[in-house]
């Protein structure tokens, strides 16, 4: 991934979706409905991501 803001605008895209269906994974191997977990509770994690690459 390039360093800069075209790095980090890809992370912070990138990067909650990666947590998303991860967590999504998770809830399914415990068992739950992955449908439980919700995505705009996600984005707030954009400016992290943003601000490794940044």
């Amino acid at each position: 991934m390039p360093d800069g803001p075209v790095g980090a605008d890809v992370a912070a895209s990138v990067g909650p979706g990666w947590d998303y269906y991860l967590d999504r994974l998770v809830t399914a191997f415990e068992g739950a409905d992955p449908c439980q977990v919700a995505f705009p509770h996600y984005l707030e994690r954009s400016d992290h991501y943003r601000g490794l690459f940044s």
